[in-house]
């Protein structure tokens, strides 16, 4: 719909602005290409960068992980000193 409605503007400028509408074209056109070279070593390395951002996503999921890990011991220990504690009340009663 959009271009279509575009299309029908510049057939309406282009009976108004010969000259102008056809400079405009060219400079859209010229436009494009350089928007297509500039996706284009984008799109070439697409796998590359969505390898580097998996790589990250999974980086910091073994950060959060490990953080876990090291949350955890610390709570066995406690749970060992506590244990322990309990263990030497037992004797002394």
């Amino acid at each position: 719909m959009c271009l279509e409605n575009m299309m029908k503007s510049y057939q309406y400028t282009k009976m108004v602005f010969l000259n102008d509408s056809k400079n405009v074209i060219a400079d859209v056109n010229e436009l494009g290409r350089l928007l297509n070279q500039l996706v284009e070593p984008i799109n070439s390395n697409r796998k590359i960068l969505e390898a580097f951002d998996n790589a990250q996503n999974a980086i910091l999921d073994i950060k959060n992980t490990s953080s876990r890990i090291d949350i955890e011991k610390k709570i066995i220990k406690e749970l060992e000193e506590k244990i322990a504690n309990s263990k030497k009340e037992c004797r002394f009663e």
